[in-house]
């Protein structure tokens, strides 16, 4: 995505397609996205990994979540809040 929010609730929805690994996150615009750096792999973004279970930001994984791993067709709801 490519929008830019100072303030307010922000919220969006994404569709898991097949069984492989996937971050969904946010970012700030000083993050740069490039084939070895992902949302959560660096100190301007964060990120959930449902297939393994975890939120990442810096490249560290932190254990985090229920029971049950994504699956394919799975939607799932990334919330921000700045205002809190």
């Amino acid at each position: 995505a490519n929008v830019c929010v100072r303030r307010g609730k922000w919220y969006y929805e994404a569709r898991v397609h097949g069984n492989s690994i996937v971050h969904i996150g946010w970012c700030t615009k000083k993050f740069r996205h490039n084939e070895r750096t992902g949302v959560g792999d660096c100190a301007y973004s964060w990120a959930y990994d449902g297939s393994r279970m975890g939120k990442w930001h810096r490249g560290q994984r932190q254990e985090y979540g229920g029971q049950s791993k994504w699956k394919s067709k799975d939607v799932v709801g990334c919330m921000l809040d700045l205002d809190a």
